[in-house]
């Protein structure tokens, strides 16, 4: 699971990640895309609720962002709530078919 999506499997890359995507979020809190990146952290992490949290962060300043759909509907499957995360995926796809990893 470490190296998903291309992620270095070393613990220090993780947190260097963690601690530039925490920044990215308090210089801006605006950015749907930060949110992403900081919830996949938590995902690799393991840390699924904060995961989740992040990402519906992200689908809430930016009801139209696929990413954010797709990534939320990834981190519940991981989660153990599978059933959730399907009408998550159809709605990333249904705003963007080509979404990467997705299509």
């Amino acid at each position: 699971m470490a190296d998903w999506a291309g992620w270095s499997p070393d613990p220090q890359t993780l947190e260097r990640a963690f601690e530039l995507a925490q920044r990215a979020v308090a210089l801006d809190d605006s950015l749907p895309i930060a949110h992403v990146v900081l919830g996949d952290i938590y995902l690799l992490k393991k840390q699924h609720e904060q995961a989740i949290a992040e990402l519906e962060r992200a689908i809430a300043l930016d009801p139209n962002f696929a990413h954010g759909y797709a990534d939320l509907g990834f981190v519940l499957s991981f989660a153990g709530r599978p059933e959730e995360a399907i009408g998550l995926v159809e709605k990333a796809i249904r705003l963007d078919p080509l979404i990467p990893n997705l299509a």
